[in-house]
C-alpha cells in the first residue's frame, strides 16, 4: 500500500463513519473532477458513456453540481450531453411500433452500466484490499479496534473475501461482532426508553443508534457520501465588495482557461 493510501486510510479510520464509505465519496469526486478537466479528450471514456446512454442519475447530477461549484458554468456537461441527446433522438426514431416487436426487442436488450459506476466499483475493490492490508499493521489494527463501528456490513463483506492472514481475519470478525453487539444494546435501550411506561431519556449514543444501525447495515447512501464531499467548505455566505470583486476575477480567469482548453 502506497504512502498516500496509508495516509488516507489513517485519516478515514479516525473518522466516525465507515472509512470505506467516506473514501468512496472522496474517490468519486476526485474522478469526476478529473473528468471535468479532461473534457472531450478522453475518447475511450466517451465511447463507454455513449454505449451507456449517459451517466446514471446520481452521477449525472453530481457532475453537474461539481462543475457548477468549481467552474461556475456547465460547459463540460453540455459538451457531454450534446452527442447523447443526438443519439437519443436517433434511438427514439428507430423504436419498434408494434407490441410484438417491442416484446422481441425487450428480450434482446442488455443494459450497459454507467462508466462512473464501473469506476466506483473498481475503486471500492482497491480500498477493500487496502484495508485488509492495513489491518496487518499494528498501528492500523489498534485504530480499527478503537472505533465505535468498524465498517458497514456491505464493505465488511468486501474486505472479508480479501487475502489476509488467519489471525487478521479472526481479529476482523471479532471486532465487527463486538461493535455490532454494542450497537444492538444501544438500539435496545433506544426502543425501551420510548415505551409509554418508561420515563427515561435515551443517552446520546442511544438516541443516534437507529441512524447508525441504518449506516451499519446498508452503508452510507451513495448520494449522501457524494453530497458530503461536494458540500465541504462551500457553504453559501454573504460576500463583501472585495469578495465579490475577487469572485468576478476568478470567473473571468476560469472562462479564459476553459476557452483555451476547449480549443485544444
Amino acid at each position: 500500500m502506497s504512502i498516500l493510501f496509508r495516509s488516507e486510510m489513517r485519516r478515514a479510520l479516525l473518522d466516525e463513519e465507515c472509512p470505506l464509505c467516506m473514501l468512496r465519496g472522496e474517490d468519486e469526486v476526485r474522478g469526476l473532477s478529473s473528468l471535468l478537466h479532461e473534457g472531450l479528450s478522453n475518447a475511450p471514456y466517451l465511447e463507454r458513456l455513449s454505449q451507456a446512454g449517459g451517466f446514471c442519475s446520481e452521477h449525472a447530477w453530481a457532475l453537474q453540481r461539481l462543475e457548477e461549484r468549481d467552474w461556475h458554468d456547465g460547459l463540460t456537461n453540455a459538451s457531454f450531453e450534446r452527442p447523447l441527446l443526438a443519439d437519443a433522438i436517433e434511438q427514439v426514431g428507430r423504436l419498434p411500433m408494434t407490441t410484438r416487436a417491442v416484446r422481441r426487442a425487450r428480450r434482446k436488450s442488455t443494459a450497459t452500466p454507467c462508466p462512473a459506476c464501473e469506476g466506483r466499483a473498481r475503486m471500492e475493490e482497491i480500498r477493500a484490499s487496502n484495508l485488509a492490508e492495513a489491518l496487518q499493521d499494528q498501528e492500523f489494527a489498534e485504530l480499527y479496534a478503537q472505533r465505535k463501528l468498524g465498517v458497514c456490513m456491505p464493505h465488511f463483506r468486501m474486505v472479508w473475501v480479501e487475502e489476509m492472514p488467519d489471525e487478521v481475519r479472526r481479529f476482523l470478525a471479532e471486532t465487527q461482532r463486538r461493535q455490532l453487539q454494542r450497537l444492538l444494546g444501544e438500539l435496545d435501550q433506544y426502543l425501551r426508553k420510548h415505551h409509554c411506561h418508561v420515563k427515561e431519556t435515551p443517552l446520546p449514543d442511544e438516541a443516534e443508534s437507529w441512524r447508525r444501525a441504518v449506516a451499519m447495515l446498508s452503508g452510507q447512501a451513495m448520494s449522501t457520501a457524494l453530497g458530503d464531499v461536494l458540500g465541504r467548505g462551500h457553504a453559501p455566505e454573504e460576500q463583501t465588495g472585495a469578495q465579490a470583486s475577487r469572485r468576478k476575477q476568478e470567473d473571468i480567469y476560469v472562462q479564459e482557461t476553459r476557452c483555451t482548453r476547449s480549443s485544444t
